[in-house]
């Protein structure tokens, strides 16, 4: 038993020994982490404000680079009415009015210009009802067409009408002449006079008026006629003729 105390004894120390180290190792252990914790925070301080600095840089550069967000109101209507310029503004309202001026006179030519062209079309409309399919009367001077009628002596030669038989064929005495001839109306051509000459219509509106002649148009063959009154007429050549002085 003594032995056995004795080992006891000599193996207490080296259990005290081995629990100081243990405690030793915990303690260095406990210390390591302490450390290793404290590196942590100053690493993640370093490098969060490192970290929030490089981000406002960023913002800044941006904000730097963008273009402004929005315009005041002054400068979207200065935009608006051309800089602000009065006359620049007055120039663009007049040429809009211009052009809408230069619209309604265009239009209203092209209105009166229509009218025009309906009433043409009511007076041809007219003179069609009224016009007839004979035209002879007496004392008109008209012109032979018949090359055949004796032999062609009185082709193209001029007369005047002495008397009309059933509408169709007229009694004509030569000019110059002593001679009258039988002759039928599709055989005849009517005789424009001189301008200020009396003239006859002898076809359409106003038959059997005379008047003066006015006018010649060449191009449309017709010709004007005053008929009194402030009254001026337009016919076709074949409407018309001279008067026997």
């Amino acid at each position: 038993r003594d032995r056995d105390r004795d080992r006891g004894r000599d193996r207490s120390p080296r259990r005290d020994r081995g629990r100081d180290s243990e405690r030793g190792r915990e303690r260095d252990g406990r210390g390591s982490r302490d450390r290793r914790d404290r590196d942590r925070r100053d690493s993640r301080g370093r490098y969060g404000d490192s970290d929030r600095d490089r981000g406002r840089d960023r913002d800044s550069y941006k904000r730097s680079r963008s273009p402004p967000r929005s315009h005041s109101p002054s400068t979207k209507r200065r935009r608006l009415d051309g800089g602000g310029s009065k006359s620049a503004m007055d120039d663009i309202f007049g040429n809009i009015k211009a052009k809408h001026e230069a619209e309604r006179e265009a239009q209203r030519v092209k209105e009166e210009a229509e009218v025009k062209r309906l009433e043409a079309l009511k007076k041809v409309a007219d003179e069609k009802k009224l016009t007839l399919d004979h035209w002879l009367m007496p004392t008109i001077i008209v012109k032979v067409m018949n090359e055949q009628l004796a032999g062609g002596k009185y082709y193209k030669l001029k007369g005047e009408v002495k008397k009309v038989i059933n509408n169709y064929v007229a009694v004509v005495k030569i000019l110059d002449t002593t001679t009258s001839i039988k002759i039928d109306q599709e055989q005849l051509e009517t005789v424009i006079p001189a301008i200020g000459s009396d003239i006859a219509i002898v076809n359409g509106k106003h038959r059997g008026t005379i008047g003066t002649l006015q006018s010649v148009d060449f191009d449309n063959f017709s010709v004007k006629v005053d008929i009194g009154g402030g009254v001026v007429v337009e016919k076709p050549y074949e409407a018309v003729c001279k008067v026997a002085a």
